[in-house]
């Protein structure tokens, strides 16, 4: 659920930039690229929530979006050509990437028996 969560929140955040072409400081055909990404973002960890077998396939493209994504925003917050508030978004880009791979993460690993303890 908290894949779910996480991928409709990021879906009607990117609707606005999309539909709309709002998005601070960028031109209406870069606004609606930009928010073409993030809904694509979405879409894959709906499908991800909805069938987490086929979570592994999105897993590699997921991280290079939600890293180079997270990566530019540090970038720019870091340079004052971005606020951090306006950049928070991104937030939800990393924690789609974390939830995926709790989903994909093999069931014997050290990491799923640390989730497992702590969960019981």
């Amino acid at each position: 659920y908290a894949l779910l969560t996480v991928a409709l929140t990021q879906l009607v955040l990117a609707l606005p930039a999309l539909l709309l072409g709002e998005d601070v400081g960028a031109s209406i055909h870069i606004a609606r690229e930009l928010g073409s990404f993030d809904v694509a973002l979405a879409v894959g960890l709906l499908w991800a929530a909805w069938k987490p077998h086929r979570a592994l396939g999105l897993l590699p493209m997921a991280a290079a979006l939600a890293g180079t994504m997270a990566l530019t925003a540090a970038v720019d917050v870091s340079h004052g050509a971005a606020p951090a508030i306006g950049e928070a978004h991104h937030v939800l880009d990393l924690a789609g990437l974390a939830l995926l791979y709790l989903l994909v993460r093999p069931a014997g690993s050290a990491m799923h028996r640390r989730v497992e303890l702590v969960a019981t």
